[in-house]
């Protein structure tokens, strides 16, 4: 790659981004200031796709475990692309550069309990493993869909503010108990069992 004089005539499409990023779309050499600038961006990428993965990997083990467990590639697979498409759509449109889509750790533990609800109706009625799966994954992309629309919404008519007037003491206690949520999935994924259904409460009022 040559700096002022453009790539060879049989660069590869690899070789000219290369070029591009060191050299700027007009030949002209980039400041050493804006490569090290590009090499922290790079770093900074590939430590959050790390991460990124792992969030899905973890959460798709915990949405689809016990009789859930023969659908976790689907599960894998579903949240893989969502995210990508997610981080696709927001570097395109976001005005926060630095902001990262992917699946967060509350909507995944509301995720969990729909989850081991819908397979609980589905089992109780005579349906098989294999059904609860379908059942789920529809149950998730329906309510998916939904919030995705409930935020375009939002967005559209300015109605970000409105969640100033949420009370404190709604919002703590939604994130505590999504966090209690994640900590006995968990334990219960670890253990070999499926996550505790929205039935019977996980531990009596007394004991919490």
């Amino acid at each position: 790659i040559r700096r002022h004089g453009g790539t060879s005539g049989g660069g590869t499409p690899l070789s000219k981004v290369w070029h591009w990023l060191l050299a700027g779309p007009n030949g002209t050499a980039v400041p050493a200031e804006r490569r090290r600038t590009l090499a922290a961006e790079a770093l900074a990428g590939a430590v959050a796709s790390i991460i990124t993965i792992a969030h899905c990997l973890s959460y798709s083990a915990l949405i689809f475990s016990g009789d859930l467990r023969d659908g976790l590639p689907l599960g894998l697979w579903g949240f893989m692309i969502g995210t990508t498409v997610g981080c696709l759509i927001t570097a395109a449109l976001t005005s926060l550069p630095p902001a990262l889509a992917g699946p967060r750790n509350p909507s995944v533990a509301v995720m969990s309990v729909l989850a081991a609800t819908i397979t609980a109706h589905v089992l109780s009625n005579g349906g098989t493993p294999a059904s609860a799966v379908a059942h789920v994954l529809a149950g998730l992309t329906l309510a998916t869909g939904l919030a995705a629309l409930a935020m375009g919404l939002l967005g559209a008519f300015k109605l970000g503010q409105v969640v100033r007037f949420i009370p404190h003491p709604v919002i703590a206690g939604f994130l505590a108990a999504s966090g209690w949520l994640l900590i006995v999935g968990g334990v219960k994924v670890a253990m070999g069992g499926p996550f505790p259904s929205a039935g019977p409460p996980i531990l009596p009022l007394p004991e919490l």
